[in-house]
Parts: C-alpha cells; structure tokens; sequence
C-alpha cells in the first residue's frame, strides 16, 4: 500500500493586536520569538513524521519553514516603522519640542532602512540554515542506501537533532565568531534601534529650539554593568555639549547608544546662564 507523507500542521498566526499595542520593543522582539519557536517546532514535526528519507517530505517540511520565514517579513517592516515613531516621540516629548516635520521623516526613514536590512539579513541566514538542515538530511538519507551496511533508518531524524542542539537557529555570527540566536540577535537590535530613535528624537527637538546641554543618564546597563570597560562609565551623569555651542563644556561625543544593548538616555540639561 503506499504511503503518503503527512503535511506540517498550519500554523496560524494569532491576530494582530491593535496598533497602540504592539509597537514598542518588546512586541517588536516577541514576533521574532514566536518565528524561531515555531521553526523549531517544524523541525520537530519533520523529525517525528518518519518521512525525511523521502524528497516529497522533506520538501514539505522545508517549505513549511519557509512559509513561516516569509510571512515574518511584511510583519517585520509594517512594526518597525511604528515603533521607532514611537520611540522618536518620546524623545522629542522630553526635550518638549516637536523637530520639523522633514527632518523627522528623515530620521526614520535613515533607522527603518538601516533596522530592516539587519532584520532581512538575519532571515536569509536563517533561511539558509533551514535549507541547509533538511539537506543534510537528505544527504544522510543517501549515505544509508549507498553503505554496504545498512544504516539506522533514523539517521536523517538524528543528523536534524543534532543539528539543532549544536547550533540552534542562527541568525548572526558576530566577529568575535559568537552565535546569535534569531530571538537575542533581533531584540539585541530592536532594542539598540529603539534607544537611537528615543535620543535622536531628544537631539533634533533640542535643536530645533536651540537648546545645547544634555544630561547623561546616570544607569549602569544591565547587560555591561560590571564591565570597566564599558564606553558608558565615563559618561553616566554627565552635563555635555551636543552641538559645541557652550564654551567650557565637554562636548558629547556621539549620541547612545553606545553599544548594543546600551540604556543610556539623553535629556535637556539647563543652559548655562539661564
């Protein structure tokens, strides 16, 4: 009697919450999450169907995948732009200013792109790697027929266990050759993008008032707070210049965040002679 391959469940996305409720960081981050679990759970499925020696199965699985990478996609870009407005706004909310309406548009258009080329970046990785892990299943499928010994019929089945374990879903080897998850790499950057659109927000309202002194906030980040060599330190607390126009004030030298993950905010500090 032949046999036919089981399909991958659907998964159907949960409904989109409202606007105002998924447009900061952390609802940003929590859709990558449900993407890298639900991958997982794919793989899974494709592991436990028993049919990974089959081309038509592991086309199925693969593009059962795919599917989920895909719709992640338009997700992704659709969030991202509301919540850096949010983030800028909150921003130019504490300098009490509103920047002109081009320079805001500006602005986010500049982290939006720059956000999203990070995003689609660790995507294609990620795609790549699903790729690569039903190929490899597929080529231990092959190495079972041409043995002269008969292999475990589960050899596909452990080559994607241990594929998995050993290195989970990748999405961004850093240069110091560290793996990223898609979880902790996505929200590493939402979280970084978010605090420049916040502290970019702050600046260009500033100017667009004339105002120059800003107050480093004055928290250790949690991520680096035991670090000495953490670029923050020399900075928490400080009144600086953030366009060299007070005279005897240390100008800022560049705006946070100062690494990823940084926590570091700006705000209005009193002008000198005020």
């Amino acid at each position: 009697m032949a046999t036919t391959t089981p399909r991958p469940r659907t998964r159907s996305r949960a409904p989109a919450a409202p606007a105002e409720a998924g447009t900061t960081p952390q609802d940003l981050a929590l859709l990558f999450a449900v993407l890298e679990l639900e991958l997982n759970e794919v793989a899974q499925e494709a592991r436990a169907s028993g049919q990974l020696d089959t081309v038509r199965g592991r086309r199925r699985f693969q593009s059962a995948a795919r599917s989920l990478i895909a719709h992640a996609r338009p997700d992704a870009k659709e969030r991202v732009r509301a919540m850096l407005e949010q983030a800028y706004g909150e921003g130019a909310k504490i300098a009490g200013a509103r920047p002109p309406g081009a320079i805001q548009r500006a602005t986010l258009d500049q982290l939006a792109k720059g956000l999203m080329l990070r995003v689609d970046g660790s995507l294609s990785t990620v795609g790549r790697q699903v790729d690569d892990i039903f190929r490899r299943a597929g080529l231990e499928h092959a190495a079972r027929q041409l043995s002269p010994r008969e292999l475990p019929r589960e050899a596909a089945a452990e080559a994607m266990r241990r594929d998995l374990e050993n290195r989970g879903i990748t999405a961004f080897v850093d240069k110091a050759h560290r793996r990223w998850t898609l979880t902790n790499y996505s929200r590493m950057a939402i979280v970084t993008t978010a605090s420049e659109a916040s502290n970019r927000g702050v600046l260009e309202a500033m100017a667009a008032v004339g105002r120059d002194l800003v107050r480093v906030s004055d928290n250790h980040c949690r991520f680096h707070k035991n670090d000495p060599e953490n670029p923050c330190r020399a900075l928490e607390g400080k009144v600086l210049s953030a366009f060299g126009l007070t005279p005897g004030v240390p100008v800022l030298p560049s705006p946070p965040p100062w690494h990823p993950f940084c926590e570091h905010h700006l705000a209005p500090a009193p002008e000198v002679g005020a």
